[in-house]
């Protein structure tokens, strides 16, 4: 009977630190995936920045998996995110044209700056 409940209280001891540890993951997980899309929100404000007409700038979703990416790396003195992906804007002529670009940020104290900033 005394064998049967330390199995027990062990055992409901050894799920709870695991489950204790997944949730800690997750929020660490949904964290990076908020950091991930503001870094996509600000690669977007940069690139219009450069453009001719940036009012006519159409950007892939960054979930399509196909055509954007964000690439997220975090060290203990800051974060820096690449963005890559395509975008659909105006010329000079008014002519609609696709666009590649990648976007290199730096997250300093919640504020992205540009580290660099290539468009094709």
């Amino acid at each position: 009977m005394k064998k049967a409940l330390l199995i027990i209280i062990f055992s409901i001891f050894f799920v709870g630190c695991f489950s204790e540890n997944k949730s800690e993951y997750e929020k660490n997980k949904e964290e990076q995936e908020e950091l991930k899309f503001q870094a996509w929100s600000a690669s977007k404000e940069f690139v219009k920045k450069e453009l001719k007409s940036p009012g006519s700038a159409e950007f892939n979703f960054i979930d399509d998996g196909i055509n954007s990416s964000v690439i997220g790396s975090i060290t203990e003195s800051d974060t820096t995110f690449t963005v890559i992906g395509t975008f659909d804007a105006q010329n000079s002529f008014g002519a609609s044209i696709r666009n590649d670009f990648k976007c290199e940020l730096a997250l300093n104290y919640g504020t992205f700056s540009l580290i660099n900033l290539d468009i094709e």
